[in-house]
């Protein structure tokens, strides 16, 4: 499981956000504006990541989160896809379906971990992983 938290930037102390489910909320991203954000999360079924939008005030008290509106109401029902890392953008999107899907089907290319990468987080915290 993982929460979200709030970092006050001026005193260096970090919060745990009142909005956070027993289920998994994460991997947040900001609005321009520093108010409204997008962050991931399991809450509907414990299951799935879902988008869920809040906003957050000058006071650092987030709204009531709720998930991204789509036509069909029990859409989520049967959506077994995930949305692991829910971006917010000021830009239109000027990629063709066909050129995405393109890329998609490339093979993929091997990566290496650069070892000026710290990896003690890494290990201290993720069970399993080798020294």
């Amino acid at each position: 499981m993982s929460d979200l938290n709030l970092l006050n930037l001026e005193t260096r102390e970090f919060q745990k956000m009142e909005i956070n489910s027993p289920q998994t909320d994460s991997y947040h991203c900001f609005s321009s504006t520093g108010h409204w954000f997008v962050f991931s999360s399991k809450r509907l079924d414990g299951l799935s990541t879902r988008p869920f939008f809040s906003y957050l005030d000058e006071n650092g008290k987030a709204s009531k989160p709720f998930v991204l509106l789509q036509k069909d109401p029990e859409f989520y029902d049967s959506f077994i896809k995930n949305y692991n890392i829910p971006e917010l953008i000021t830009g239109e999107v000027n990629v063709s379906a066909l050129s995405m899907r393109d890329k998609i089907l490339e093979e993929a290319m091997p990566v290496k971990l650069d070892e000026k990468v710290d990896t003690v987080y890494m290990r201290k915290h993720l069970t399993g992983m080798s020294k």
